[in-house]
């Protein structure tokens, strides 16, 4: 591309032999990060209180607790976003406004302070917003967008460069977020969904991928014009900083050049990672919204959630709509005992600070993975995900090249703890990892039977097994 030699693009073969990076296989934590025009009202709808994040967000348009969706919720006659900012900013007051506020507000933005959170926070990777629905991109493209007479929605610092250079010092891979499938510089009405155009495609989506063939492309406008420039926008940000994943949202424009882009990437970042919103029948990875698989997925997938119920800064949240660290870490183990990743969102405000109540959740992540991070990074699904023992708790488990992880979600106190139908070779070992001590343990005919040291009230404490039965999967190498 740009004047190259042509790549030939990827066949549906193509597609389905790739797998996701090994990189990305053993990561198991990335911080996704939503920030752009909308972190300057930073409001949506609060949710109800106590739901502490669990719930996931209603699809009730005009009531969507996602603050990233400020826009559309504005073009409703009578939503709350609308009746807030006509309140705050005015009748007559313009959204694409806002962008003046946001970038003299990030003038004072430091990359190196997010990747040093995110280290800190035990993530091995981000994905950041280059483009959201709005339109407005945190790179100074060069693409013109003939929808903004007047206006030029581009940043003219180039944010998305500053946060791969400092993710990169920091020893994270940088991924980069493109919405394909809306930009509302090019649909200017409201999408709701009453709107066939829009609802109807995704339930088309749904009952394509059950069938196993190829979904409909969710993408509002279905225009030739907006293929081309959502196009020559991948192929800049492919070009300009060779993202570790290309994590595309909603869609993609069928009438596009899509399959001869994914060949460049292929080629210009081989261990690349693709997302499954491409409307393409494979990708490298499949992205559940504020969902967690039931069972262990043989397949890789990504979860992606904010702390609380918006992936934007929402100003409404607070302690009642976050989720607790225990929820968080167990959440997690979750996921990864079911061969997940999590992708774990933060909304900035529009001059870049992380909340201080999102900051506190990724140090509490970070200091629970620096004592038990062995039995998540580099590991894969033992023989079942999770067990609940015979004294009422909770147990996930994963496996390394050398041991058997078991994780107890809710400890409540017990003094000792059995896995069900669970053998150990006589020479067996269990390590305590927050005491890396050995802890006493037996046989029984309901399984091996643990007893453990008095409760600390730690969070989701772990234990190493080693000389259990292995499960027949491999570390991704």
């Amino acid at each position: 591309m740009n004047g190259r030699a042509a790549i030939a693009p990827l066949t549906d073969a193509d597609m389905k032999a790739r797998v996701a990076a090994p990189w990305f296989q053993n990561a198991k934590l990335g911080i996704f990060i939503h920030w752009g025009l909308y972190s300057v009202p930073g409001w949506a709808p609060p949710v109800a209180k106590g739901l502490r994040g669990y719930a996931k967000p209603t699809l009730d348009l005009a009531q969507l607790p996602y603050a990233e969706w400020y826009l559309n919720a504005l073009r409703m006659d009578g939503s709350p976003t609308r009746q807030h900012h006509v309140k705050t900013y005015g009748e007559d007051f313009n959204y694409y406004d806002f962008q003046s506020a946001f970038e003299a507000a990030n003038a004072t933005w430091r990359a190196d302070e997010w990747a040093k959170l995110f280290a800190e926070s035990g993530a091995r990777y981000a994905v950041l917003t280059s483009k959201h629905h709005e339109g407005y991109t945190l790179w100074p493209s060069e693409v013109p967008n003939d929808k903004t007479p007047g206006r030029h929605l581009t940043s003219k610092r180039d944010l998305v460069g500053e946060y791969v250079a400092a993710m990169r010092d920091a020893g994270l891979k940088a991924g980069i977020y493109y919405s394909g499938g809306i930009d509302w510089t090019f649909h200017e009405q409201a999408i709701t969904l009453n709107d066939p155009q829009f609802s109807n495609l995704f339930k088309e989506a749904a009952v394509a991928r059950k069938a196993g063939l190829p979904p409909p492309a969710v993408v509002l406008p279905p225009t030739e014009e907006y293929a081309d420039y959502a196009d020559r926008h991948l192929v800049e940000l492919i070009d300009r900083y060779h993202p570790d994943v290309l994590w595309n949202d909603i869609g993609y424009p069928q009438n596009s050049r899509l399959r001869e882009i994914l060949a460049h990437y292929a080629h210009s970042v081989p261990t690349g990672v693709i997302n499954d919103r491409f409307s393409t029948l494979h990708a490298d990875v499949r992205t559940p919204e504020y969902r967690v698989s039931p069972k262990i997925d043989e397949n890789k997938w990504e979860t992606c959630r904010g702390v609380g119920t918006s992936f934007g800064f929402n100003r409404n949240e607070g302690e009642g709509e976050l989720l607790a660290d225990f929820d968080l870490i167990q959440m997690f183990v979750d996921v990864v005992s079911k061969n997940g990743n999590m992708l774990l969102d933060v909304g900035p405000r529009a001059d870049g600070s992380i909340p201080a109540n999102q900051q506190s959740r990724l140090r509490a992540l970070g200091a629970w993975l620096r004592i038990n991070g062995a039995g998540i990074y580099d590991t894969v699904p033992w023989k079942r995900a999770a067990d609940l023992s015979p004294e009422g708790l909770d147990v996930r488990y994963t496996q390394s090249a050398d041991a058997v992880y078991a994780f107890l979600l809710d400890r409540r106190g017990e003094d000792r703890l059995t896995l069900p139908s669970f053998s150990l070779a006589g020479d067996g070992k269990v390590i305590d990892l927050t005491t890396n001590t050995s802890l006493p343990w037996r046989l029984t005919n309901a399984g091996l039977q643990i007893t453990l040291r008095p409760d600390d009230g730690g969070l989701v404490p772990t234990f190493r097994i080693v000389g259990a039965e292995r499960a027949d999967r491999r570390i991704p190498a």
